[in-house]
């Protein structure tokens, strides 16, 4: 993954102009006082969901959809509260029994070194008998996050863990979303155990001040002890570059530490807040298929030593209506630019990889002159004409729409922009004037 894989409460409204977004806590979900944990929803839907199926239960595991077979021994575990069977992963990666016979909970003896998985929602009868386990890798971090302060920064989507060596300890994590949006964050504590009870503080946060909100205790899979938290938080395209913070705690019925908590931030969706009228901007532009260059494609931010998006080596052509960049300086030789529309670039990338038309990537912006536009349609017609490698020649209303997509969701921001970030190593470390944002997608056939 590269770059971007983009009001509270009335009390708080001030506070969340200032760009530290909306926070929504879910009702919690508990199972009313038993120590049984919820029956999940099973992701193995069997074709006939009343005729017994032949042959032994079968236990597979996928990584980013693809079959996974673990280098260390894990055995899959079938339990139906009396009963307890299990099997090994064999050559083919499926582990197999012929023992169960009935309903059973399915869960693994452990997860993969480096990854985890949810234990909580998988099934198996004798009308289903083959499931699929979904596992997570652990995305690493740095920093101890002991004080909220001195949080953890989250860099990306994904799952991640906190260690704790006491029960009295907490770790603290922030996140900046990169697009506007909708977030989730929950953790993936076993409820058969039902040990240990995961809960998180939720705070704004800003670079100053965190305003603690709540604490969220459950929201998602639950027992009688053990209540798996889940919160999701809003950003508005005014509130890119503000941050939330987030500190998990446990309550523990056991001394066994350390003690892992794994929980998982999703993207889960565009937001817009109902205080803006977007106009759309039509595409006027004649447009023509996109031809498929020779040559290999270079970002213009390379032909800088300090990748420096240079307007001075920019024209524009009248007679092509294309943008140009002087890709021989001594020979003077101009060559027309291209923007990746439909494929991700080193600043974008996003969940489908396929760059502005990805369904979460907001088109919606606010331009020069504090004009709300809605380019969805015009970015629409510009991706059905595009070349083999999902770029089109930039016009200008293509090269005003990169300039108020840069803009808006703060690509350049004082080197902690999304297209910069030169101290985490994250970024791509471009570096631009601020009328020159709009060629961090572009580049030239060389």
């Amino acid at each position: 993954m590269k770059k971007i894989l983009a009001t509270i409460l009335a009390g708080l409204m001030l506070f969340a102009l200032a760009g530290c977004g909306k926070y929504a806590p879910p009702d919690p979900g508990t199972n009313g006082g038993t120590d049984v944990p919820a029956e999940p929803d099973d992701p193995n839907v069997p074709e006939n969901p009343d005729e017994p199926q032949e042959g032994a239960f079968t236990v597979k595991l996928v990584y980013n959809d693809q079959p996974f077979q673990p280098e260390e021994t894990v055995y899959a575990i079938w339990t139906n509260g009396t009963q307890l069977f299990r099997a090994s992963f064999g050559a083919d990666g499926v582990a197999r029994s012929e023992e169960p016979d009935g309903p059973y909970r399915v869960t693994l003896s452990a997860a993969p070194e480096g990854y985890t998985y949810n234990p909580n929602i998988y099934t198996a009868a004798n009308n289903r008998k083959s499931v699929t386990i979904e596992i997570y890798k652990l995305i690493k971090t740095t920093g101890k996050g002991d004080d909220l302060y001195n949080s953890i920064d989250i860099l990306a989507l994904g799952t991640y863990r906190a260690t704790f060596t006491k029960p009295d300890q907490q770790i603290y994590f922030q996140y900046k979303p990169r697009r506007p949006g909708r977030y989730s964050v929950e953790s993936i504590m076993d409820t058969s155990a039902n040990e240990i009870n995961p809960l998180a503080d939720i705070y704004t946060s800003n670079a100053q001040f965190k305003q603690f909100l709540y604490t969220q205790d459950g929201g998602a899979t639950s027992s009688s002890f053990t209540k798996n938290f889940r919160f999701e938080i809003t950003f508005n395209l005014d509130e890119i570059g503000g941050a939330f913070a987030f500190g998990i705690r446990l309550k523990t019925r056991v001394n066994n530490f350390p003690c892992n908590i794994d929980f998982t931030l999703k993207s889960e969706g565009a937001y817009d807040r109902d205080d803006a009228v977007y106009v759309p901007v039509a595409q006027t532009e004649t447009l023509t298929k996109a031809p498929n260059e020779s040559g290999t494609f270079r970002y213009v931010a390379h032909f800088s030593p300090i990748k420096l998006l240079d307007g001075k080596r920019v024209r524009y052509n009248e007679e092509t209506r294309y943008y140009e960049y002087l890709a021989d300086e001594a020979a003077g030789t101009y060559k027309t630019m291209y923007a990746v529309i439909k494929k991700d670039s080193e600043v974008l990338e996003t969940e489908s990889h396929s760059g502005f038309l990805d369904g979460l990537v907001r088109l919606k912006l606010q331009g020069e002159g504090g004009l709300f536009k809605d380019y969805y349609s015009m970015i629409n017609a510009y991706a059905a004409m595009c070349n083999d490698a999902g770029a089109y020649p930039v016009t200008e209303e293509l090269r005003q729409f990169l300039q108020d997509y840069s803009v808006s969701q703060r690509l350049f921001r004082d080197g902690d922009g999304i297209a910069e970030e030169t101290g985490s190593g994250y970024g791509p470390e471009y570096s631009a004037a601020e009328a020159d944002q709009w060629m961090f997608n572009c580049g030239i056939y060389v």
